[in-house]
């Protein structure tokens, strides 16, 4: 009989033991925050350097877009456009169902054509790289939505 109350003595140690190694292991609740680099390519065989720095708080993901020159964006109808170095700022929402893609959308006011660009990003397992998309949603009378992609790394 005395082994009972050791053996449940034994088991509240080990448990609170188990409880301790949960709570002290650091738990990723924001994967997306950090920097990403690397390059975007677009139309033309065209490319630019390209950073983000995102926060994450909850299932909303704050980021700058810095993009370097180099980029070529082709409108068909509405025409080709070199994109200028300069920065962006999104705000993008986690899909609950897959915790690891980032949506959002842009809009842009471009000579007074509305455009919307949709951005989508892929984190790996580990973390440490980004798969991105934009899509330029254009009029339909230019013919085509360019597609822009890059993958970025975390340093």
């Amino acid at each position: 009989m005395k082994s009972i109350p050791r053996l449940f003595l034994l088991l509240l140690v080990l448990g609170l033991a188990g409880l301790t190694t949960l709570a002290a292991t650091p738990q990723t609740t924001a994967p997306f925050t950090g920097t990403f680099y690397g390059r975007v390519t677009g139309d033309q065989g065209s490319s630019a350097p390209l950073v983000l720095r995102l926060t994450q708080t909850g299932d909303v993901v704050d980021g700058q877009v810095f993009v370097g020159r180099g980029l070529v964006v082709d409108g068909r109808n509405c025409g080709v456009v070199a994109v200028p170095a300069g920065v962006q700022y999104a705000t993008g929402q986690i899909q609950r169902q897959n915790p690891r893609q980032l949506t959002a959308t842009v809009p842009l006011n471009v000579d007074g054509l509305k455009v919307n660009i949709q951005l989508t990003g892929r984190l790996s397992a580990d973390g440490q790289t980004l798969a991105t998309q934009a899509r330029i949603d254009l009029p339909w009378l230019c013919g085509r939505d360019p597609v822009l992609s890059g993958t970025l790394a975390s340093q």
